[in-house]
């Protein structure tokens, strides 16, 4: 039964408290305030299932500025004697029990207007499958019993709630059957595993020689699913003598494991941060699960993002979660047959710079989508709450003031526009948003008009920066030069954050100015990038920290039938900046003469910039210059034939855009730059760098209409993934939240339950067990 050992949870946790050396007093009383918005109740002591479904909640609730607590099960009546008001009380895989006091407890929630919900991570309130679970086969008799009336207990207690929160898809729509509404909230890393995650990434050093592949099992009663893979596991060890097995947990080999027995690495359970330290040792990722087993379908995404913030990338079975979770070749790989298990780790084995690209990829996945302040917001809104998320961004109410130190600003300038696209939604989200114009000879009245004719209706203060800003609690350096800007008014704010959006010494020649930018990012600033690429590199040889967000996609504009009923021309766009180097204007110049003369028939168009037609061309030439409306953009990219983009400091929006509208890209095909494209080649065109070889490269496509349309698909697919403007600026917002909010450390009781796993699973009940 779920609730065998719930009265021993106080004497249970005073033994680890002593044993740990920790003071016992009032660990278990409520707070001398009582009341708060969200309080948890946990049913299910064993295990680390509340880490993830209260704990780290709670830590991405006081993000949004609501406050939350948790009590166990044997606090039940001290609710009602207590007279605790909170706005939900969630129930984490509470049975219903009358002797704890439960049915008392859910009158005292419906008299008081109190919200309930029923919170559960597994497929365990459904009678009718208990006989085809894995895990219940092998409990005795009486262990069985007691599971299946665990499973009525759990059921009752779902359907006494007001409402229904779940980790996936599969469990939500099995509630809404019952009747019940039911929202997802995914489970999530919370800051302790990403710190150290980043530590553990930033100082790891590979062993040149072994490769480790791991599986951390939970229990004995995963072995149908370690099954899935286990015999193309062995092969893959037949196949290369330095791979090691590392196995975690309590699940038994048989006997076809011997021959392998000096590779095998054995471990028990282990604390959150030592499973995360081991992990990180590790080269890939084992999750399997028996698929189409019902129990397996509600498992959510953890094996993959635990592993991601290390980034150690994944293969895992093809169930739903994981399927929705994985990017199959880009953030992780899928496997369903014993073939495409072996084909998938052999690629993984054999190459280190396929784990890299993968690892790094899925890393940014698990921090935009499984983070605590993501999920918070998800049950937020579950609960009914989500109309004083904006509101309440830090206790005590309002938004939270925020400004800009924006270097100059250029009509029609992709960077301009992302720095004033992310201030306008901040400032609709309900903060205080300012912005602050260096090197510039506008008035704060043509300031303020051009932002607003020309980018977004913004309604704050827009001002030069003279030296001087109003107390915000955040300031943002949007380009290296606006550093030492925002450093002098230090005094004055709470947080310099670097908004860095491109990799800018190599704006420049190895000189001065690529020096003093360089020196910037060894200001000991924690800094929000456009796009992983950036944050990797400033992570990596520079020991930032660094967090990212995915370049979006404005989907109203950018879309394949943005020109209408007109057929795609014969025609080749440039995006041709002269000014800036890093667009290498030279190389695709080149290239189009040799082009030109191979498909003459083809119209050749520079669009980006005035400047471009100060370079004239011995071939053909139409000059755009620079289109200020993006729905002309669209119009074009949705008629031509191809497009060429370069960027060699970070990608630039166009190529995605261009994608967006469902034309196929033309890109240098530099080492590393398939990382900007998910680390796949089936989508831009990445031609050799030669502009002779990128002619005939561009030429051989397009006379190809297959490989067109192949490309063309593929893109529209991978933009898919992209978020919309509001939610790239709500990913913003969480992470300057994150970084300038509460930062509570995780209570006492929380503490003990994830230091004290070990004991925990060694006394854990047959219920959990499944």
């Amino acid at each position: 039964m779920p609730d065998i050992r719930v009265k021993s949870v106080g004497r249970y946790v005073a033994r680890q408290l002593r044993r740990m050396g920790r003071p016992i007093g009032g660990l278990l009383k409520p707070p001398a305030e009582p009341a708060c918005d969200v309080l948890f109740l946990i049913g299910l002591w064993e295990g680390e299932s509340k880490r993830y479904r209260v704990y780290n909640l709670i830590e991405g609730m006081e993000e949004w500025g609501y406050s939350a607590q948790a009590l166990v099960l044997a606090d039940c009546r001290k609710i009602i004697a207590r007279k605790m008001r909170p706005r939900v009380v969630v129930f984490f895989r509470t049975p219903y029990d009358p002797k704890m006091h439960i049915p008392e407890l859910l009158e005292y929630c419906r008299a008081n207007g109190i919200t309930t919900v029923f919170d559960v991570d597994d497929y365990v309130f459904e009678p009718s499958i208990i006989a085809d679970i894995a895990g219940v086969a092998e409990l005795d008799e009486g262990q069985k019993v007691d599971y299946g009336k665990g499973v009525l207990a759990y059921r009752t207690m779902l359907l006494e709630c007001d409402r229904a929160t779940t980790t996936t898809e599969f469990l939500r729509d099995r509630i809404k059957a019952l009747g019940r509404d039911a929202f997802v909230v995914r489970n999530t890393v919370n800051r302790a595993q990403r710190i150290l995650a980043g530590d553990l990434v930033a100082g790891r050093k590979r062993d040149g020689a072994a490769i480790r592949i791991s599986y951390f099992s939970g229990s004995k009663t995963h072995a149908r699913d370690f099954a899935q893979c286990a015999p193309a596991l062995q092969a893959i060890m037949r196949r290369h003598p330095n791979v090691r097995f590392r196995l975690v947990g309590l699940l038994d080999l048989d006997e076809s494991w011997v021959p392998f027995a000096d590779r095998i690495e054995r471990a028990d359970f282990m604390p959150m941060l030592d499973m995360l330290r081991s992990l990180s040792e590790c080269d890939i990722n084992l999750a399997p699960l028996e698929e189409g087993d019902l129990f397996c379908e509600g498992k959510s995404e953890l094996k993959f993002f635990e592993a991601a913030v290390v980034e150690v990338p994944t293969v895992a079975s093809r169930t739903a979660p994981f399927a929705a979770a994985i990017q199959d070749g880009v953030t992780g790989f899928l496997a369903s047959t014993e073939r495409e298990w072996e084909e998938k780790l052999d690629r993984l084995v054999r190459s280190p710079a396929l784990r890299e690209a993968i690892g790094g990829a899925a890393a940014a996945s698990a921090v935009e989508h499984f983070s605590t302040a993501v999920a918070a917001r998800s049950a937020l809104t579950a609960y009914g709450l989500e109309e004083q998320i904006g509101a309440r961004v830090r206790p005590g109410g309002g938004g939270i003031r925020i400004g800009w130190i924006v270097p100059g600003l250029i009509i029609g300038g992709g960077g301009h526009r992302n720095i004033l696209r992310a201030a306008y939604h901040l400032e609709k989200f309900g903060h205080d948003v300012r912005l602050y114009f260096s090197d510039t000879q506008m008035s704060k009245s043509e300031l303020r008009q051009s932002v607003r004719e020309h980018f977004y209706p913004f309604e704050g203060p827009v001002n030069r920066f003279t030296g001087y800003v109003d107390g915000e609690d955040v300031l943002m350096a949007t380009h290296w030069s606006t550093v030492a800007l925002a450093e002098s008014v230090k005094s004055q704010v709470g947080e310099i954050i670097y908004f860095v959006q491109d990799f800018e010494p190599a704006f420049y020649p190895m000189g001065s100015e690529y020096i003093l930018a360089e020196n910037t990012y060894r200001r000991n600033l924690y800094a929000i990038t456009t796009g992983p690429w950036c944050a990797d590199i400033l992570k990596r040889d520079y020991g930032m920290e660094a967090d990212s967000f995915q370049f979006p996609i404005d989907r109203t504009i950018y879309i394949p039938e943005a020109a209408g009923e007109t057929q795609r021309g014969k025609r080749i766009l440039f995006f041709a900046k002269p000014e800036m180097a890093r667009r290498c204007f030279l190389i695709g110049t080149m290239a189009l003469r040799e082009f030109h003369r191979l498909k003459p028939d083809y119209e050749i168009m520079f669009f980006g910039s005035d400047s471009a037609r100060k370079h004239p061309q011995d071939y053909p030439v139409t000059y755009l210059d620079n289109i200020i409306r993006l729905e002309d953009l669209a119009r074009l990219y949705a008629s031509s034939a191809a497009g060429l983009a370069f960027s060699t400091t970070n990608p630039s929006f166009v190529p995605y855009e261009m994608m967006a509208c469902g034309l196929p890209v033309v890109d240098l095909g530099r080492p590393g730059n398939e990382v900007n494209y998910g680390g796949r080649r089936d989508l831009a065109l990445l031609a050799d760098a030669d502009p002779a070889r990128m002619a005939r490269d561009m030429a051989a496509l397009l006379d190809d209409a297959g490989q067109c349309a192949l490309r063309s698909r593929a893109g529209l697919e991978f933009i898919a993934s992209f978020p919309s403007e509001e939610a790239m600026a709500r990913r913003i917002e969480l992470l300057i939240l994150e970084r300038i909010g509460k930062r509570a450390s995780s209570s006492p009781l929380s503490d003990v339950a994830l230091d004290s796993r070990n004991s925990a699973a060694a006394t854990a009940d047959s219920f959990h067990q499944v």
